[in-house]
């Protein structure tokens, strides 16, 4: 099954409806989980955001999720998207890994970047030759 999505400016992008689907509720869900994890540990006064951003470039398409949660530290960047790396205690590792793997099956890209922790975190998903219509 396929999700096509139209955007206004002609642009057309054409994904695997679940797999984006999968991908987005577990980026979502890492944001919620980093703010309350932060506001549990250190800051309970604090209030949580995330931003979602959307950006087109020409043929590429450019999908940012930004939180001020726990964020991460240089040494964790390094495993983030690594099959069972995983900072949470009840976490499995799969959802990191998997999203990489959807956006490498789609010509896509994925990075997250933290200034720290108590930071927050932005994950970023480029989608490239986004066909015009």
């Amino acid at each position: 099954v396929l999700m096509k999505k139209e955007y206004s400016s002609g642009l057309e992008l054409t994904v695997d409806r679940n797999g984006i689907l999968q991908m987005l509720v577990n980026l979502f869900k890492n944001a919620l989980e980093a703010i309350y994890q932060r506001a549990e540990d250190d800051e309970p006064t604090y209030i949580g955001e995330v931003r979602i951003i959307g950006e087109q470039l020409d043929t590429e398409f450019l999908l940012t999720i930004q939180d001020n949660g726990v964020g991460f530290d240089a040494e964790q960047k390094k495993t983030l998207f690594r099959f069972g790396s995983t900072s949470k205690e009840d976490g499995s590792g799969i959802g990191l890994h998997s999203s990489a793997n959807f956006m490498r099956a789609h010509n896509g890209e994925i990075s997250a970047d933290s200034n720290g922790i108590n930071q927050g975190c932005r994950i970023t998903l480029l989608f490239r030759n986004i066909a015009r219509s």
